[in-house]
């Protein structure tokens, strides 16, 4: 994949004391600019109460206050000023104020008077963009111009100007019904457009000047000119030209009035086993939305040599080149490449024939695409419950998976929930899959949000977001990580009010209020055709685990209306979900017992965050727990006779409400205790996944994830599925010490615990007490003589190992001193010794 990284000193000019935006300058980037700050007394909420202040303090914008070295800011009212001056010539422009995100909440005043309120809700995605405020009302043109934010902490998130902060200037404008771009000026122009917050233009074939009448006629997919990086007009004669452009002619127009036909390139001779067909579609029809499969429906039918036929859907999609404009953000720019692919994975051996099929409101028409040959190949195929032993995952090759984790997403540094593709560069994405395959980390829990909303008005599909996830799902499957993947359009976006979602009539969507996206079948049409656009493109991906709709759906807001209707609402997505997905994988309807209850086929265990002061009485339902042990154990418990897989999908030491959502060092992660324990502790208790540890980020940059590698590699050689494994009780001769152990016939495995290694004792500074002298009674499930292995939980490697002979379904062993734990392997030989002897460790 082509990459280009520059350096962008043609919008970051020298900054004066006070910021100059002048014709020259559409956009001005102020994030190292002249910024002053200073803390706001109790009650000191108004632009008088600033001018009053004298301490004033230098500081720079576009992180989060821990990332700039500010973390006692936490929490606090805080002042910000700015400095600016306006060329006396962008009179009659339209001057605004644009950030990215602004974390929590704001007060912006210009000049002394109000221009406008930001707000950032925890938990939800960004709003489109936190901050563009019109400011022409409110400056003075040739003189100083002051701009004043109070900035309020109010959420666990440490809180700044986030990503992107600049002033900029344009001529105002607004946009066509087909996307055009209609010029408020008498003057017939030329024009330029500058994009991306000014580091491109548009252009049509490298010409990046227009007529008034050339921009007005444009006709645009309502995604491609990213208006959450702002849009820009100038003067053509004045515009600065960045080395980037947007080329209209690599745009696929979402609108075609044509005579109905399909074809497509030859199919190659063969394809592997597993292994990725691509078939690039040539389409003519008549469609003004490629997305709804009512206007446009373009599939594939493959008949396979056993007989059975499979059908997926064409998708519609738009190539991008991404350009990396330095190490924190990256661009999308649009490359030619085909309108319109079907993605295919065969499953069986032999001969499949294609055929393509395309319909359009005047009828049908059908291409024989050809014949392939699948031809072994080394890839292990899909993942899905185990026959023989449904709490675990086995490939279709019949090799088990454990998901290891850590399982929270990677943040970056700016960590913009739910924002734009701008903030999550694929670059630092592929460096970090490839930190957790070198760790031995093989899972990922992210949702579909992570990049922005997919859905836009009209119905129509952001195409910047969705080939970003593809991209990422392309990266996951090339470092061997399988992908949870959850979906949400609703709960992570109301809080910004219905009327800015696209579903909403205010948007252009089928909806008069909220209760309607549950149950108005449009609307619910519209998200099917969503999930159709999924899984066309990703579903073929051995990467996808476990499908989940309806993210924490206890959270709803349709459960206001009615919880057995959001309920409903879950099981007919998947349902839906399920009869298109050819591949079959599995699903998790919700979380909680009622995963199950909905039809699911896995359930998500609820988080296992432990939280600070701990409760009184240690009940893990009090949400205030320091055990990790008690709280994991009491939450498996419930579902330990459980015939289907338990995935305890995130948690870890985190407090909600302690500020440390962004770094976790208050409380501090000392050797990654969480990921350990719980890694270790779900393998006994028969979970499908362990170490779902969410703060990723600390574990990454402390270099913990080495927890991951020293367990894949005690499970290296075991097969979790291939032979059945029961969960056996340890007998310990000291109460300070917990054991755990799996057996079956010929091996039991087993983890040993001391008890005062637990994250209480390490952040008080006391550490754990190591315990001497103690020994256990190992289950074994057939009586023998065994081979004893003693393995160092933190490496991965035998510590030493010792022969004995079982008596009575237990194995008799003394430990070395143990100061944090131990894991232990028996293995059944085939030679019984004579006598039975007490195991010599070597």
């Amino acid at each position: 994949m082509p990459r280009l990284i520059v350096f962008l000193s043609f919008i970051l000019p020298a900054i004066a004391a006070d910021a100059l935006l002048s014709p020259a300058t559409p956009y001005l980037d102020v994030r190292t600019a002249d910024w002053q700050y200073a803390r706001a007394t109790a009650g000191a909420t108004r632009p008088t109460d600033a001018k009053a202040i004298s301490a004033w303090q230098p500081i720079r914008m576009g992180k989060r206050w821990d990332e700039l070295g500010y973390p006692a800011m936490k929490f606090e009212e805080v002042w910000l000023r700015l400095r600016f001056q306006l060329a006396p010539e962008l009179a009659g422009r339209k001057v605004g104020f644009f950030a990215t995100l602004i974390d929590d909440e704001s007060d912006i005043y210009v000049n002394g008077l109000a221009a406008g309120k930001t707000a950032a809700h925890l938990g939800y995605a960004l709003p489109e963009p936190s901050a563009d405020l019109d400011l022409t009302p409110f400056v003075r043109f040739g003189e100083p111009n002051e701009l004043l934010i109070l900035l309020r902490d109010k959420y666990v998130r440490s809180p700044g100007l986030v990503g992107s902060v600049g002033l900029y200037q344009t001529l105002p404008f607004t946009r066509t019904p087909a996307g055009g771009l209609s010029v408020a000026s008498s003057a017939a122009g030329p024009w330029s457009v500058l994009l991306h917050t000014g580091a491109a233009l548009l252009a049509r074939q490298g010409r990046t000047s227009f007529t008034a009448g050339e921009l007005a006629s444009l006709e645009l997919p309502p995604y491609a000119l990213r208006t959450d990086e702002l849009i820009l007009i100038a003067p053509a004669a004045t515009a600065p030209q960045p080395p980037h452009r947007v080329e209209l002619t690599h745009i696929h127009s979402t609108t075609q009035s044509a005579r109905l036909e399909i074809s497509a390139r030859a199919l190659p001779a063969s394809v592997g086993r597993y292994e990725l067909l691509t078939v690039p579609v040539t389409l003519g029809a008549t469609f003004t939305n490629p997305f709804d499969p009512k206007q446009v429906n373009i599939q594939a039918v493959v008949a396979t040599p056993s007989g059975k036929v499979d059908r997926v859907f064409a998708f519609f999609q738009q190539e991008f080149t991404p350009v990396s404009l330095n190490s924190e953000e990256e661009i999308l720019l649009p490359a030619p490449g085909p309108a319109w692919k079907v993605y295919y994975r065969p499953r069986e051996l032999g001969r499949h024939s294609v055929e393509l099929f395309a319909h359009d409101r005047t009828g049908v028409r059908k291409c024989t695409a050809g014949t392939f040959e699948s031809v072994a190949s080394a890839q292990p195929g899909y993942l899905k419950i185990s026959s023989s032993d449904p709490r675990f995952f086995e490939y279709s090759n019949g090799d088990s998976f454990f998901g290891i984790g850590p399982s929270g997403w990677l943040r970056g540094p700016n960590y913009i929930f739910g924002g734009n593709p701008r903030w999550v560069p694929l670059a630092m994405m592929d460096a970090f899959y490839a930190r957790k395959a070198a760790q031995r980390s093989n899972y990922e829990y992210i949702g579909t949000f992570h990049y922005g909303r997919m859905l836009t008005r009209g119905g129509f599909l952001d195409q910047h977001i969705a080939w970003k996830l593809e991209r990422t799902l392309r990266i996951m499957e090339r470092h061997g990580i399988r992908w949870l993947f959850f979906h949400d359009d609703m709960r992570r976006y109301y809080r910004y009010g219905f009327e800015s979602l696209p579903y909403s009539i205010a948007q252009g969507g089928p909806a008069v209020e909220i209760g309607e996206y549950y149950i108005n079948e449009e609307a619910v049409r519209w998200q099917k055709n969503q999930l159709r656009h999924i899984v066309s493109r990703m579903a073929d991906s051995p990467s996808i685990w476990v499908w989940n709709i309806g993210d924490e759906w206890r959270d709803q807001p349709g459960n206001k209306l009615s919880v057995p209707l959001v309920r409903s609402w879950m099981k007919d997505l998947h349902e839906y979900v399920r009869g298109i997905d050819i591949y079959q994988h599995p699903h998790a309807i919700g979380e909680g017992d009622e995963a199950m209850l909905n039809g699911g086929d896995v359930l998500p265990v609820e988080g296992w965050y432990l939280n600070h002061p701990p409760h009184k009485n240690n009940d893990w339902r009090q949400g205030r727990m320091y055990d990790l042990v008690d709280h994991v154990q009491q939450q498996l418990g419930q579902h330990a006779q459980a015939r289907y897989p338990i995935i305890d999908v995130e948690g870890g030491m985190f407090g909600w409400n302690s500020g440390i959502y962004q770094s976790g060092k208050p409380w501090g992660y000392p050797e990654g205790l969480t990921l350990h324990q719980h890694l270790w502790l779900s393998l006994f208790w028969k979970s499908a996944a362990g170490g779902t540890e969410w703060q990723v980020n600390v574990l990454d940059n402390d270099n913990q994830m080495f927890h991951a590698k020293a367990f894949a590699r005690y499970l290296d050689g075991e097969s979790l599925t291939k032979t059945r494994w029961d969960r056996a009780a340890v007998k310990t001769s000291q109460p300070g010490l917990n054991a755990w152990a799996l057996q079956t016939s010929g091996k039991t495995l087993g983890w040993i615990l001391n008890r005062s290694w637990n994250w209480l004792n390490l952040v008080q500074g006391q550490g754990s007490s190591t315990i001497t002298g103690a020994t256990v009674q190992l289950p074994v499930a057939t009586d023998g003589r065994y081979r004893i292995e003693l393995w160092d939980t933190f490496t991965g490697t035998i510590l030493s190992t010792a022969e004995a002979t079982s008596a009575n379904g237990a194995l008799a062993l003394s430990l070395p001193p143990v100061e944090k734990d131990l894991a232990v392997k028996c293995i059944r030989q085939q030679a019984p010794l004579a006598q039975r002897r007490s195991p010599s460790w070597r």
